[in-house]
């Protein structure tokens, strides 16, 4: 953070990264805005400093299982900070070190510019883990959602993002 604050606060958004050389190696092509939360385990600490500088926030943790795990849980904590989340999903195999490494950087800002909602990722991951098609399944992934939907301050995003859940 006390590397990227001045290009968090440029950009108006912190990607979020896990680890040291997720940071390193991207931060030395040339984005300046992001920041590692060492490892998974990312903290309401972390993110209430990280709020001193910009609301909005990109999670890009790993492609394997450990790291959408991860993001699942920094979501719920990036809401519970009321800060804006969007998340990359990485293709499989890759960490951000590795995919700057082999795609550079300019390939790795698109990722991030693609970002989808928190809400939309994690839909997706749940539909990934429990069949939609199948009532034990769809009562799983509304379970899921709506842990999440219900720590929205907003009474708006609540009530839009149920509506989107019932539809899917």
């Amino acid at each position: 953070l006390n590397f990227s604050k001045d290009g968090i606060r440029e950009s108006g958004f912190a990607v979020v990264v896990e680890g040291y050389l997720d940071f390193i190696i991207p931060f030395q092509e040339g984005l300046k805005n992001i920041v590692a939360s060492s490892g998974t385990a990312l903290t309401n600490e972390q993110a209430r400093a990280l709020k001193r500088y910009t609301r909005n926030v990109v999670v890009v943790y790993d492609a394997d299982n450990a790291g959408q795990l991860a993001t699942l849980r920094s979501l719920d904590i990036f809401l519970e900070e009321e800060m804006e989340v969007n998340v990359v999903s990485l293709p499989s195999g890759f960490d951000p070190d590795s995919f700057v490494r082999k795609h550079g950087i300019a390939a790795f800002k698109e990722l991030i510019n693609q970002a989808k909602g928190l809400f939309d990722y994690k839909l997706s991951v749940m539909k990934s883990r429990y069949n939609p098609g199948e009532p034990a399944g769809k009562a799983k992934i509304s379970q899921e959602m709506l842990a999440t939907v219900s720590k929205f301050k907003s009474a708006v995003l609540r009530s839009e993002y149920i509506k989107q859940l019932a539809r899917e």
